[in-house]
């Protein structure tokens, strides 16, 4: 959403895009993926946990065998690279 203040020359612009896109039929919010608003929703929720939950959850994890902490990070990177388009986003700064 930030990221339409610096696509648009005015902020008039800029609100009417952000009127059009809340409001029209062919909104933006529905081209997000079930996987990525339960990947959201997980980081949301990781935020607001107990620290202690935290602490168990980390010690948890460095009690298990390198092994199955290497397969564990592989399988964080293999999600990230299925929930990802694989385009590069432009630099949004470059007109500046």
């Amino acid at each position: 959403m930030a990221r339409i203040l610096f696509k648009t020359p005015t902020f008039e612009d800029a609100a009417t895009f952000w009127s059009a896109l809340m409001h029209s039929e062919l909104s933006a919010w529905p081209r997000f993926s079930m996987a990525f608003w339960v990947c959201l929703s997980i980081g949301i929720v990781s935020c607001f946990t107990p620290q202690r939950w935290k602490q168990k959850m980390q010690l948890s994890f460095e009690r298990q065998s390198p092994l199955l902490q290497g397969l564990m990070m592989a399988a964080v990177l293999m999600l990230a690279a299925w929930l990802s388009d694989g385009q590069a986003l432009a630099f949004i700064y470059r007109q500046f």
